[in-house]
């Protein structure tokens, strides 16, 4: 749908306070590695790694707007896909809740992930799920609580539907002190991963590949997004 997505040296002037942690090179026979270099991967070689990457990415946004996702909802969406194979978020190192390594960060209006990293395709779908949830669900910093409001309602209606555990607080101070897979922003945005690859390819996704603990929804959660993103 030409979002626009940036990748390797484009994106890299919109890394922020983000470094490289795991690079790509060249070994002397031309064959291609990763090592913890701590540097930015040559535009070459992360695209002989990683072919074609924004193309795909463009067509994963074209293929959900075909089934039917409101392009409204990415309106202003930036999408950087860094020269990198794991990335490193500086000063997250003194927070022992947080993780120091990352393949992908949400911040509002802008996705930017590690386009070198094994799985950047899903990745980016996860990272795009906390987009939607901000954007169509008013989550913004795990931000899960109750309220007024249809998006409050939209909240209420996912949490009771994936049964997510009545005795967790849900400010976004609380949210962000549990353990990553047990957050209900990250079980929101693994079952929009699993449901928008599944509606462009047609297939379900290895279930192996699902990372909350909540694991992958059912019938009921996949006819919810339906019901919402279509």
């Amino acid at each position: 749908m030409g979002l626009g997505v940036k990748v390797q040296s484009d994106a890299v002037a919109k890394a922020g306070d983000i470094i490289p942690d795991i690079a790509v090179v060249r070994l002397p026979d031309g064959s291609l590695t990763t090592v913890p270099t701590g540097t930015w991967t040559p535009d070459g070689d992360a695209e002989a790694w990683s072919p074609g990457l924004a193309g795909r990415l463009d067509a994963l946004l074209g293929g959900l707007v075909r089934a039917g996702l409101d392009p409204e909802t990415l309106r202003g969406l930036e999408v950087y896909a860094l020269p990198a194979y794991t990335l490193a978020l500086p000063g997250q190192e003194r927070d022992p809740e947080s993780p120091r390594v990352a393949v992908g960060v949400h911040r509002e209006g802008t996705v930017v992930l590690a386009g070198l990293w094994v799985n950047a395709d899903r990745t980016f779908l996860h990272e795009l799920g906390h987009h939607l949830a901000d954007r169509v669900l008013g989550t913004a910093g795990y931000w899960w609580p109750g309220g007024t409001g249809e998006k409050a309602a939209l909240r209420r209606e996912y949490l009771v539907l994936r049964g997510y555990p009545q005795d967790r607080p849900l400010d976004g101070i609380s949210q962000s002190a549990l353990p990553w897979g047990e957050r209900a922003g990250e079980w929101f945005a693994e079952d929009f991963a699993y449901w928008a690859a599944w509606r462009v390819t047609g297939a379900r996704p290895d279930a192996d590949s699902y990372l909350a603990s909540s694991g992958p929804p059912d019938e009921r959660v996949l006819a919810w997004f339906d019901r919402v993103f279509r």
